[in-house]
């Protein structure tokens, strides 16, 4: 095979096919690929750094209405690429994060395409219930050296064996973590962004008391 550019042209063979340029400007190759080569420990995830292969995307890169994500990918079976939000102030130097399950290490080289882009929906900001009234309420305490209500519950319920050192350490560690603790079940939130679903075909639904599974069981492991 043979690339002619002066003459826009390739052959193949004895067969010479003219090049022409590409119709749709829209149309063209989004991806991105490793910026050098590494290699990936056994059973392991890395962050590694890309930078992308273009021509264009639609409006301004640098425009907050555009937004771009990776695939889900695999580089080679046991080799998983995570899907990854492009920043919007560079092309270069991007973190992915690729997975290793395999058990030996694996060579990424250079140039290695991981995935391709595809444009993505910003949909703002997500309120969650509760949540900047409980931030307030654990800076507030933990300025006045009170324990919240909530966290005293969850020492309070801890084993009686636990010594009372230790559970003043337990109480400045919730203290300060209060912020991702739940006080009840309506402040956990919902979200509509992800959704999941179990295909079971035809399969009848199935419904037995947990006492007399375990019954069962127990008299089988008796025999």
């Amino acid at each position: 095979m043979t690339w002619d550019f002066c003459q826009s042209r390739i052959r193949i063979g004895e067969v010479y096919y003219p090049l022409h340029s590409r119709p749709d400007a829209d149309v063209s190759c989004r991806r991105v690929v490793s910026q050098s080569s590494m290699v990936i420990p056994a059973r392991s995830e890395v962050d590694v750094p890309t930078k992308l292969i273009l021509r264009s995307l639609p409006g301004s890169f640098d425009d907050g209405d555009v937004c771009w994500s990776t695939d889900i990918s695999s580089v080679t079976p046991g080799v998983q690429v995570s899907r990854t939000v492009i920043p919007v102030d560079r092309l270069v130097d991007i973190p992915v994060r690729v997975m290793n399950a395999r058990c030996e290490p694996f060579t990424l080289k250079a140039g290695t395409s991981l995935a391709n882009l595809q444009p993505v929906t910003i949909v703002g900001s997500i309120p969650f219930n509760g949540q900047p009234q409980m931030q307030e309420q654990v800076m507030s305490s933990i300025h006045s050296n009170e324990t919240p209500s909530f966290v005293q519950s969850l020492v309070d319920n801890v084993h009686e064996s636990l010594p009372e050192s230790t559970r003043r350490v337990l109480t400045n560690i919730l203290i300060r973590r209060a912020d991702v603790l739940s006080q009840s079940e309506d402040d956990l939130g919902t979200t509509n962004i992800v959704t999941h679903s179990i295909d079971t075909a035809d399969a009848k639904p199935i419904r037995e008391r947990l006492r007399r599974y375990l019954s069962a069981h127990m008299e089988a492991i008796s025999q």
